[in-house]
């Protein structure tokens, strides 16, 4: 036993650091301090990790056959659960609606509204920029531009309908809410990037072809007599946009000048559009008038027709007994009153995207076997 003691107080594991001869005993006391450090952090790590392998809970697998939605949502967040159906269209678990600009809903897209203003007026008597010779034909335009809007959102979200997901195992409602609003957003944006550009396809087309508005507006047809023969030709319209500065409908569509309505009562057979104030009764707010209806009408703010006064102003001008309601300026817009038709339309006129992402169809379209 007394051995067995002596061997313990001297166990050292450390080698001398002078092997040749007897080590000083201050250096074998320290090697047999470390080699009782070294036992003792032996012991502890291994009861330790004895320990926490025996406190350990075993993990067991546990299999849900067609797990219910609630069920899922209980389940650890790193279960998976196979869908039944990987591809998924957005169709059957996502509804987008829209809600319009108030003006494509308004009486100023109206056959009613666009009657009024032409009613019993001959355009050619005007003042080129006169409102009674061109405001017609700029709410048709206006009315055109609501309805091609409203198509080519029903063709684009019939298309996005028809596009699926891919979704091999359940997704959260937080994460199938992400990439959808994803799908969404990149839908928005190339719905209204196709549209503005096929708007402006059209307007550069009618520029290369010299279309003539009827309104002669853009070109003035000028008849010749040449050896007893007529001969049409046309002119370009200048607008006199400021004092000494004009603007030439050949260089530049985008030619305006604020509309109204003028004195004048006569046909102008000049090709320069002169603005003489004085000779306006009344000026139109925001409203313009140029080169081509449609162009023009994309200029123009829509400010007068928030205004019941200025509405019932310019209405006495009109052979028209029709009564006019003024759009509401209370209700609430993402656009401002004085926002241009082209600002409008660059959003698709659309003031709202409605959208519903329903996880519950979603996950009965998934339909997981089992987790």
């Amino acid at each position: 036993m007394d051995t067995l003691k002596t061997y313990f107080l001297n166990l050292n594991f450390f080698q001398s650091s002078n092997p040749i001869n007897q080590p000083e005993e201050h250096e074998r006391r320290s090697n047999i301090i470390a080699t009782r450090v070294y036992i003792i952090i032996y012991g502890i790590t291994f009861s330790t990790l004895i320990l926490s392998l025996w406190l350990n809970p075993k993990i067991s697998q546990v299999i849900f056959q067609y797990p219910t939605q609630n069920q899922f949502q209980t389940l650890p967040v790193d279960t998976q659960c196979p869908c039944s159906r990987i591809s998924l269209s957005y169709g059957q678990f996502v509804s987008i609606q829209t809600r319009f600009h108030q003006v494509c809903s308004s009486d100023f897209i109206s056959n009613r509204w666009i009657k009024a203003i032409f009613y019993d007026s001959d355009p050619t008597y005007f003042h080129q920029a006169d409102f009674r010779a061109i405001g017609s034909a700029q709410f048709r335009a206006l009315s055109s531009l609501c309805d091609l809007t409203k198509t080519s959102i029903r063709q684009s979200l019939a298309s996005f309908n028809m596009k699926s997901i891919i979704s091999p195992y359940v997704l959260s409602q937080s994460a199938i809410q992400l990439e959808v609003q994803i799908s969404i957003e990149q839908f928005r944006l190339t719905t209204s990037d196709t549209f503005v550009k096929q708007l402006d396809f059209v307007q550069k087309m009618i520029i290369g072809n010299q279309l003539l508005s009827a309104l002669e507006t853009n070109i003035v047809p000028l008849y010749l007599q040449v050896f007893n023969k007529s001969l049409q030709l046309g002119h370009y319209m200048m607008y006199n946009i400021s004092n000494d500065s004009y603007c030439d409908c050949q260089i530049n569509v985008n030619c305006q000048v604020p509309s109204g309505i003028f004195k004048e009562f006569e046909q102008s057979f000049t090709s320069i559009v002169f603005l003489n104030t004085r000779l306006m009764l009344m000026k139109i707010d925001g409203f313009s008038a140029g080169c081509m209806p449609l162009d023009s009408i994309l200029q123009s703010t829509l400010q007068c027709f928030y205004n019941q006064t200025c509405l019932n102003v310019l209405l006495s001008f009109l052979s028209t007994n029709e009564s006019f309601i003024a759009m509401n300026i209370s209700k609430y817009s993402r656009f401002k009153p004085n926002s241009t038709v082209q600002e409008i339309v660059n959003e698709l006129m659309v003031e709202e995207w409605l959208t519903n992402i329903s996880y519950e169809k979603y996950y009965a379209q998934c339909a997981p076997v089992q987790c």
